[in-house]
């Protein structure tokens, strides 16, 4: 991962689920959500986008929450690659 140098600027989006289950102990989840900004932060252009109704499966239960982060990365990503 070293070797590989830094990560580029280009268009991120983490999606994360912002509904804690019951199981989940509320120390747990913060951890979670914290991880999940931490990885947005390695792209300049990273974006975190919590589905508020989902819990671990956005994609199922938040299917507007996804496509809607899919087009924009696409956006943004032709932006990009217009202005390199």
């Amino acid at each position: 991962v070293v070797a590989a140098g830094p990560f580029p600027a280009i268009p991120l989006v983490v999606i994360a689920g912002g509904h804690r289950m019951r199981m989940i102990p509320q120390a747990a989840f913060d951890a979670h959500l914290d991880a999940q900004r931490r990885r947005v932060s390695i792209s300049p252009l990273g974006s975190l986008v919590v589905a508020e109704r989902s819990g671990r499966f956005p994609h199922l239960t938040e299917p507007d929450v996804v496509i809607d982060a899919i087009l924009s990365v696409v956006g943004s990503s032709r932006s990009v690659t217009r202005t390199t």
